[in-house]
């Protein structure tokens, strides 16, 4: 989603909890027609033609992301294991020299 700027971001997360061009206007201190555009520049730039599916686009990048995120965290916890219980044997070794 890094293809998107932080604004278009914002509108397509906005629009993904079912809020209207207008609505989101008036969230964001905007006028209506730089909405649209930055909807519009969004539906270009992820390569599809309607609100709905810039939403359900979004919606699969933002759980895939979310998906990948915590693989790399539990990973990392899992790194953190083995490196703890490669520490305790070290610690254990030393005490038992």
């Amino acid at each position: 989603m890094n293809q998107l700027t932080r604004s278009e971001e914002e509108v397509v997360n906005l629009l993904t909890q079912d809020k209207s061009a207008c609505e989101i206007g008036a969230i964001r201190n905007r006028s209506v027609y730089t909405v649209q555009k930055q909807i519009d520049n969004a539906k270009k730039k992820l390569e599809v033609n309607t609100a709905h599916g810039l939403t359900a686009k979004y919606i699969r990048i933002s759980l895939a992301v979310l998906l990948v995120s915590l693989l790399l965290l539990i990973s990392l916890l899992h790194t953190n294991e083995k490196t703890l219980v490669l520490q305790k044997k070290v610690v254990e070794t030393d005490i038992t020299i």
